[in-house]
C-alpha cells in the first residue's frame, strides 16, 4: 500500500486551496474543476499534494476546521486504501479459512486460523507458509504451488474469516466516517465493494438530527497520482428529486465527512 506523509500545515494548505483553485479555474487552469452546481449535482475537485505543499510554502493558508484537516489527513495518508484491482489484501491479525480440494474431493478444510504478526499460518504437509500482506489470489497461488508437491492439480481456496482485534477491517479496505453520524470511525468494505454514501451512513447507525446532508464531503486518496479528490454530495436534493442513482459509490480509503447544519 502506498502512503503519504502529511503535516498539519500541509493539510491546512490542502483545504485552503479550494478557493484558490476556483479562482484559477476562472482564469484558465489545468485542474479540470467542475462548474459550480446549482441543482444538487455531485461536484469534484482534485488536489495534487505537491501543489498544496507549494501553497503552504507561499503562506496561502485560509480558515479551516479541525474536522476537515483530519479528514484530509486520513485521505492523504491513504488509510484503509486498497488498489482497485486487488482481490483483497490479507493482513496479520486476520483469520482465514484454507480449503484444499483434489479431484473434486475436499482433502482438508481447516478451522479458521489467524495470520500471525510475521504474516504466517500453518498448514498440513507444507507446514509454515507466509501469506501476510498478499492479495487473496496471490496467497491461493502460493499455497497451490506448495501443495503440488503432494497432490496432483490441487484446488486451493482462501477465504477471509474475520479479524478479532478490529472487526471494522477487511481485506477489501475500509472507509472512514466522520462528523454527525451515530457511530463515526472506520467501516469495513464488503467483499462486493458495493457501498454508497447512504449505505455507509445507515451502517454507521444513521446521521444525527443536526447533520447537514446537503454538504457531505468525501475525501478520496489517489496515491498513484499523489493527490486527494474532494467530492461534494447533496443527498438532500438527490433524495427529494428521486435521483438516488446518483448516490456516490464509495471506494476503499474514502473519508466521508458529514458536517453540522448551521441554523
Amino acid at each position: 500500500m502506498m502512503t503519504k506523509s502529511v503535516t498539519p500545515s500541509l493539510l491546512l494548505g490542502l483545504i485552503a486551496l479550494f478557493p484558490l483553485q476556483a479562482q484559477q479555474a476562472r482564469t484558465g487552469s489545468d485542474l479540470n474543476l467542475p462548474p459550480p452546481a446549482t441543482d444538487g449535482a455531485t461536484t469534484r475537485v482534485r488536489i495534487p499534494i505537491p501543489t498544496a505543499r507549494s501553497a503552504v510554502e507561499m503562506d496561502r493558508i485560509g480558515d479551516v476546521t479541525e474536522e476537515d484537516a483530519l479528514a484530509f489527513s486520513i485521505a492523504a495518508e491513504a488509510q484503509g486504501w486498497v488498489p482497485a484491482d486487488s482481490t483483497g489484501i490479507l493482513k496479520p491479525g486476520m483469520s482465514v479459512l484454507v480449503t484444499v480440494r483434489v479431484q473434486g474431493r475436499v482433502e482438508f478444510a481447516q478451522e479458521p486460523q489467524r495470520i500471525n504478526q510475521s504474516g504466517k499460518i500453518g498448514l498440513p504437509l507444507v507446514q509454515i507458509i507466509e501469506i501476510g500482506n498478499k492479495d487473496i489470489e496471490d496467497a491461493e497461488a502460493l499455497i497451490t504451488r506448495a501443495y503440488k508437491k503432494y497432490y496432483r492439480d490441487p484446488l486451493v481456496n482462501v477465504e477471509f474469516a474475520g479479524m478479532a482485534d478490529d472487526p471494522s477491517q477487511s481485506p477489501w479496505g475500509y472507509v472512514t466516517l466522520m462528523g454527525n453520524v451515530n457511530s463515526p470511525g472506520p467501516l469495513a468494505m464488503p467483499a462486493t465493494r458495493i457501498l454508497t454514501v447512504t449505505g455507509a451512513v445507515k451502517r454507521a447507525g444513521g446521521s444525527d438530527a443536526s447533520a447537514n446532508k446537503g454538504s457531505i464531503r468525501i475525501y478520496r486518496p489517489i496515491p498513484e497520482e499523489d493527490s486527494v479528490e474532494m467530492i461534494k454530495v447533496d443527498l438532500e436534493v438527490l433524495g427529494k428529486r428521486g435521483r438516488h442513482g446518483e448516490d456516490v459509490r464509495l471506494q476503499a480509503g474514502d473519508v466521508v465527512y458529514i458536517p453540522e447544519r448551521i441554523f
